[in-house]
């Protein structure tokens, strides 16, 4: 692996870890082509990223991914 590569895989991870958002975005959304198995991923993607509530879902994610994290530093503390 060269230099630039790593050097853009280091900014990608950070960009990944300033914005939790994109992976509560991601992981819902394969979370829910994987359970529903659309015949057309295409159109389920079209309708699954416009859908007026996804933000206050990815809202809710967000928190719960929150909660989780704040969870495991207490338990980590502990041992």
């Amino acid at each position: 692996m060269g230099y630039t590569d790593i050097k853009t895989r280091i900014g990608n991870e950070k960009y990944l870890r300033d914005h939790p958002e994109v992976e509560c975005l991601v992981a819902g959304f394969l979370g829910d082509v994987l359970t529903k198995r659309p015949d057309s991923v295409r159109e389920f993607a079209a309708e699954y990223f416009t859908n007026p509530s996804l933000p206050e879902t990815l809202e809710k994610q967000l928190a719960g991914r929150q909660e989780k994290l704040k969870q495991n530093r207490v338990i980590q503390s502990l041992t």
